[in-house]
């Protein structure tokens, strides 16, 4: 999510510590960081009391994440 998202100040990060590697390794910790980050979304979604249509939009989401991690 880091590559996609494009601000100036993240601009200076990448100056900072480097570019990301395009290592396996480096490609698996993104995955689990969105897994994660969409597991959450869900997580405060329910709480507040949302319906499930509202979670609807993450079942793709997460489906495609977890074939990754398989």
């Amino acid at each position: 999510m880091a590559r996609k998202r494009q601000r100036p100040d993240r601009g200076r990060l990448w100056d900072t510590y480097g570019s990301l590697p395009d290592d396996q390794e480096s490609v698996l910790r993104e995955v689990i960081y969105r897994t994660m980050h969409i597991g959450a979304i869900r997580s405060e979604r329910n709480r507040m009391g949302r319906s499930i249509a509202d979670l609807r939009d993450t079942y793709a989401q997460m489906a495609e994440l977890l074939t990754v991690l398989r």
